[in-house]
């Protein structure tokens, strides 16, 4: 796992559909560090990246974005939908709460509370 002021990457072991879960701490978009988090990747490990960017447009239908990592580069992205009760959703609540990101002007206080509370948005 690695964790950048600005993003962190969440292999996804035994999940099927996505490599990583990149999870954006910023409130700008994933765009800004694409060529970064290409980076950080593990070259062999290619696949399709998901990338929650909760924090950048909070929790509307555009929060999920796919990439496709080809082990060297990010390309390709779409937005996609992720179900309210995926595990996906639950480890980037339990990392907002557990780092204090919860607080900020993007989610709303009761999108706030229910992440405090152990509730999955």
């Amino acid at each position: 796992m690695v964790l950048d002021m600005n993003y962190k990457i969440v292999p996804l072991e035994g999940e099927q559909t996505y490599a990583y879960l990149i999870i954006i701490c910023t409130p700008y978009s994933p765009y800004d560090y694409i060529g970064d988090i290409s980076k950080n990747l593990d070259a062999a490990k290619q696949g399709t990246i998901l990338v929650d960017q909760i924090l950048h447009v909070g929790n509307t239908e555009k929060r999920f974005m796919t990439f496709q990592f080809n082990g060297n580069e990010i390309n390709n992205g779409d937005f996609v939908s992720v179900k309210k009760d995926s595990k996906i959703r639950k480890l980037t609540c339990d990392f907002l709460n557990d780092t204090g990101l919860v607080d900020t002007p993007t989610l709303t206080s009761i999108q706030s509370r229910m992440i405090k509370k152990g509730i999955v948005i």
